[in-house]
């Protein structure tokens, strides 16, 4: 991955995608939160955001504390958040689509989205069954702490699952200005969503064959559950692989997006859905992404993602 950029002190200024800062206007402006007098010294305003594609951490974190402080107390916006969560993320509608059970729309949420909107964030997943999810945040060295971003991720957490058409989950938090720890019950899978899931894992060994081998010769261990690909279990993580990737194969932020969707199994017309994009765009990103990866096919193309060391 690229750097920081770095201001005239030096100090690394980590940053963020611009987007998040949108959907928090859009939960106030829901909500009936006045963020009028948000901004006053952060370098956008309610105008020029909508224009911009990256935003520094730290002023993504003194947005949040001051939308607390307009909505009177961080309970009160916690619950603006809750409450007008799945009207604000449409595009969580097409990926819920295709993850079919809660714990893999999380692990796909914030295993594989989430670190690359967020890369001041360390994301851990420290534990992911039908039952339960719980999730390590970390925020990184010269990253300013920020204990109101994680107070108001609580409440997403929450409501995550109405994009299935399912209760809230339940949330016990541990939160610090550094760490916080979210330990996520999740609620039970409707029999139809179960029927789909099982399907889909029905199919794993044809998908398992397609996707070949790994460069010793070793089979690359993936499943199809709950509509999604699996990565390889291994000790390389998945973000590491999109560093590596993005290095290796020189891609844009656009095209970055496009593989992390395409390695999970989603098809063009979904991934144009999720990101709210044309499908003819994706298209043309998946034409760059095969070039540059040296492969001729998708298949080909998540083979090759999984083999990265």
């Amino acid at each position: 991955m690229k750097a920081d950029p770095v201001d005239a002190s030096g100090s690394p200024q980590h940053m963020i995608w611009a987007r998040m800062a949108r959907y928090l206007l859009d939960i106030a402006d829901l909500g009936g939160v006045d963020y009028r007098s948000v901004f006053e010294g952060l370098p956008f305003d309610a105008i020029s955001l909508p224009t911009m594609r990256q935003i520094r951490w730290e002023d993504y974190a003194i947005l949040v504390e001051r939308l607390e402080e307009r909505a009177g107390s961080p309970a009160a916006f916690g619950e603006v958040i809750r409450s007008t969560y799945t009207a604000v993320t449409p595009e969580l509608q097409a990926l819920a689509r295709v993850a079919v059970t809660p714990s893999t729309l999380y692990r796909f949420l914030y295993g594989v989205v989430n670190p690359i909107v967020f890369p001041p964030v360390q994301h851990e997943i420290l534990e992911c069954t039908d039952e339960r999810f719980v999730l390590r945040f970390s925020v990184r060295p010269g990253a300013r702490p920020a204990l109101a971003v994680f107070r108001a991720t609580t409440p997403g957490l929450c409501a995550l699952p109405n994009h299935l058409g399912l209760p809230d989950a339940v949330v016990t938090a541990e939160l610090g200005a550094t760490r916080s720890t979210f330990d996520i019950r999740l609620p039970k899978v409707a029999p139809r969503l179960e029927r789909l899931r099982d399907a889909a894992s029905a199919a794993a060994g044809r998908i398992a064959f397609n996707l070949g081998f790994s460069g010793e010769d070793a089979s690359l261990d993936v499943t199809l559950g709950a509509g999604l690909i699996d990565p390889p279990n291994d000790d390389r993580d998945e973000a590491t692989r999109v560093s590596i990737a993005t290095t290796k194969w020189l891609l844009t932020p656009r095209q970055i997006e496009v593989l992390t969707l395409v390695v999970h199994g989603l098809s063009n017309k979904e991934i144009a859905q999720a990101q709210g994009r044309a499908e003819n765009t994706i298209e043309l990103h998946m034409t760059h992404l095969l070039r540059k990866a040296g492969v001729t096919s998708r298949t080909a193309l998540i083979s090759r993602f999984w083999a990265i060391t």
